[in-house]
């Protein structure tokens, strides 16, 4: 089986850090567990942190005016999510459900700023 650090030095955001820079990161992160139909976060909800996704699946969603949904993504394990939110409108322009149980990380703006002002690179 595959720990939690491993999946996550794969994700394309993070496997071309150094391996004390990827520890770091992962570090800043904390672990989360959503059940099969949870929403994440909305569309338009303050993009407040971005995602891994360690297991499971998920759909990036839009929803028109009369409710019909829009699929623009699906996320599947191994897969980072939602960090161009962080450094574009600040808000999510979708929101994030729950296809199955899933185990994400998650790493917030406050403390990937964190990271970036201690090491730019």
């Amino acid at each position: 089986m595959v720990s939690e650090s491993e999946t996550l030095r794969r994700v394309p955001l993070i496997r071309h850090l150094s391996g004390d820079q990827q520890a770091d990161v992962i570090r800043a992160g904390r672990f989360r567990q959503l059940v099969k139909g949870e929403i994440l976060f909305h569309e338009d909800d303050p993009a407040e942190s971005m995602f891994g996704l360690l297991e499971g699946r998920l759909k990036l969603v839009k929803y028109s005016p009369r409710g019909k949904e829009m699929l623009l993504h699906l996320v599947r394990s191994g897969e980072s999510f939602a960090e161009a939110a962080l450094f574009g409108i600040g808000t999510y322009p979708a929101s994030a459900v729950a296809l199955e149980n899933c185990h994400i990380w998650v790493l917030e703006r406050h403390r990937l700023m964190e990271l970036i002002r201690s090491d730019p690179e």
